[in-house]
């Protein structure tokens, strides 16, 4: 990389820190910034590092200069209004505090059931996907066998690390941050902390303790670096479930959400990572071209979704497209095993109130994780950064391929939400 200048970059790593290697996991990326700034007049550089500089830190000035990088979100987001005060004081702590908050979440809002369940569900859900996996015909039985150990050995975190429980601990996690009266000092003191803790792991034995979301986060996570499965604990609560539920509706909810984080172990990028999270080839190429041929089935299908007139980039999408797929079926297949087994084939009780079988429940739960508004700003700049589909297209990708959907609600052969072909990779 000629055009890029790493000694000025390092410069920034600590006095007491040799820097040995660097490790560059995206060299196109690299390549494409130097030939940036190889063709582009330093005074449009300079330009926009100013600029950038000033969009990340006048959210912590006065309001003037909060004013003036709303009118510009205004114009690429298309938003009306600030977002209330308490919603960014909220986002800050958690920004800057977060396990701290959490164990304050934990101690006050969790409920510890959920956590027993969320561990149950995902044991049902990964003998699922193994079970799935016997079934593919394009796969060799070699690789099946290193795809069942890898699910076998995929670990899962659930609800917070335990270690916030204890004091000590959780003061010394902070130790290094420095609070005084002034917000936008303790804001850089919070990056200056952060940047700290970071550097310090640096050549030091790996931490498999690590979360890399704080406890009060509505989300999920797969790391393949490690082979884990990560879900904190506010995403155990409604809409995606509730000890109140039935277990249709939990394994719509948060047992999709399982299934799709499973999933990503065996996505475009995760099936590339061994069970140890090694990256290296463990696939023979005709697997691999069994795989590109089926991926690129989703590709075409989400391509043809579009959102504001503009079509949705398949091949951007395409990690999170498999997961989403991926995901319902299995949470599906592990429900129906669930009552095979637990209920002995008699169906759940319905919902008072509700006309609806217990299949047809699981898959509006799932519908319901979905729902959401944007902008027609906000839409259209997702589809340039977002891997992740809009979510519409996050229900009706995944739902249309699905053949118990079709069979829960009747839906007639080759129509919108049934077509004749359907678009699998790991069903």
């Amino acid at each position: 990389f000629p055009n890029l200048s790493w000694n000025s970059l390092l410069a920034w790593s600590p006095s007491n820190f040799e820097v040995s290697g660097v490790i560059v996991g995206e060299p196109s990326y690299f390549s494409g910034l130097g030939k940036l700034f190889k063709d582009s007049p330093p005074s449009q550089i300079r330009n926009y590092m100013r600029w950038y500089a000033y969009s990340v830190l006048a959210p912590m000035l006065r309001q003037e200069y909060r004013d003036t990088r709303f009118a510009f979100e205004k114009v690429l987001y298309g938003l009306d209004i600030p977002a209330p005060r308490w919603t960014t004081c909220v986002y800050v702590v958690d920004r800057v505090l977060g396990f701290a908050l959490g164990r304050l979440y934990v101690d006050q809002r969790f409920n510890v059931d959920a956590a027993d369940a969320a561990e149950d569900m995902v044991d049902r859900i990964k003998n699922a996907f193994i079970s799935s996996l016997k079934q593919i015909d394009w796969l060799d039985n070699a690789t099946v066998a290193l795809a069942e150990e890898k699910a076998q050995s995929m670990h899962a975190k659930i609800a917070f690390p335990r270690w916030i429980l204890q004091n000590e601990e959780l003061n010394s996690y902070y130790s290094q941050l420095e609070v005084s009266e002034d917000y936008f000092k303790n804001m850089l003191m919070a990056q200056k902390a952060e940047h700290a803790r970071e550097w310090s792991r640096l050549g030091t034995p790996v931490d498999h303790g690590i979360w890399d979301m704080t406890p009060s986060t509505v989300n999920a996570y797969y790391n393949p670096l490690e082979n884990e499965i990560v879900f904190p604990a506010a995403i155990l609560q409604p809409p995606f479930f509730s000890p109140g539920y039935s277990n249709a509706a939990n394994f719509g909810g948060i047992g999709a959400v399982v299934g799709h984080e499973l999933t990503h172990g065996f996505d475009d990028q995760g099936r590339q990572f061994d069970k140890n999270g090694t990256l290296k080839p463990w696939w023979p190429q005709d697997a691999i071209n069994s795989f590109d041929e089926k991926a690129t089935c989703i590709v075409k299908q989400y391509s043809s979704y579009t959102i504001e007139g503009e079509h949705i980039n398949g091949q951007l999408t395409l990690g999170e497209n498999i997961a989403d797929n991926g995901g319902l079926d299995s949470s599906f297949h592990a429900y129906r095993e669930w009552v095979a087994k637990v209920l002995e084939n008699r169906e759940e009780k319905a919902l008072p109130g509700v006309q609806f079988t217990p299949n047809q429940v699981f898959f509006l739960s799932y519908a319901q994780t979905w729902c959401g508004s944007s902008t027609p700003a906000a839409a259209k700049e997702s589809l340039l950064s977002d891997p992740h589909s809009p979510v519409s297209a996050r229900v009706n990708g995944p739902i249309s391929n699905s053949k118990e959907f079709s069979d829960a609600f009747q839906c007639k052969t080759d129509s919108l939400m049934n077509p004749a072909k359907k678009c699998k990779v790991w069903q």
